[in-house]
């Protein structure tokens, strides 16, 4: 992998409030900038919180204004960035969960393929991979039970990625398991991983936080500690890759 640097966007969403969500991911898109960051990635649903209940009200569609910050701030910034929210479907059932990636010059939409159980009550799965280019880095966009399906991150190294990405709610039952996964996949296919979660309750759930990057060997780059509202920032040099939280 050439000199690239990613970050994970750790935070705390405002249950169902878009326009008070998009006011702190500026703030993390700032911070993201000052530290020369690539490509930038928030949690599973972070524009609108993980609320299952709310997505029906809440979906966006892709040519939304409210997401014109986003794709300025890619295009000013000259920066990637990956923020999730629920979808109009295209095929106008059920919204997605989607993640929306705004690269400087263009907009891409990635739907969860794998549902989580009972997800299926208020939303639909989408039914194709996501693989983005940044800076000629190929990335694999993954979403949270995506990434407890093996074959999704096999797909992804398969099409070429050399980063698999997931944003995230994971609460601390699941953590173990889950990133037990996400290290597994990076030495496997020999491919970095980035993982964005959140660092406060929603949808009555209390995340893990603890958002981390592996690189392709599977050995932890950097993680945060814990819950706090932070960017986990992982930069691969000429040789080897080095890691930083900076807090929020």
């Amino acid at each position: 992998m050439k000199n690239f640097s990613i970050a994970a966007a750790q935070l705390e969403s405002v249950q169902g409030n878009i326009e008070a969500n998009i006011h702190t991911h500026k703030i993390y898109i700032d911070a993201a900038a000052e530290n020369n960051v690539d490509f930038l990635i928030f949690p599973e649903l972070s524009l609108t919180g993980y609320e299952p209940e709310l997505a029906d009200r809440l979906q966006l569609h892709v040519d939304d204004p409210r997401l014109n910050l986003f794709k300025k701030s890619a295009y000013a910034h000259k920066m990637t960035i990956a923020i999730g929210a629920p979808m109009v479907s295209p095929e106008g059932v059920k919204p997605n969960i989607a993640s929306f990636i705004f690269s400087p010059n263009r907009c891409e939409v990635y739907a969860k393929q794998y549902l989580h159980p009972g997800e299926e009550v208020y939303f639909s799965a989408g039914n194709k991979g996501c693989m983005i280019s940044v800076n000629e880095i190929t990335i694999g966009m993954a979403i949270c039970a995506d990434i407890t399906h093996p074959e999704h991150a096999q797909n992804a190294a398969e099409n070429g990625a050399v980063l698999y990405a997931a944003g995230v709610f994971i609460t601390e039952n699941g953590y173990v398991v889950d990133t037990t996964l996400l290290q597994q996949y990076a030495k496997k296919h020999a491919m970095a991983v980035a993982m964005a979660n959140y660092s406060s309750s929603t949808s009555r759930l209390k995340p893990a936080g603890k958002s981390a990057v592996w690189n392709e060997k599977g050995e932890l780059i950097v993680s945060a500690q814990g819950m706090e509202d932070a960017l986990v920032i992982a930069e691969q040099g000429k040789s080897s890759w080095s890691g930083r939280v900076v807090r929020i």
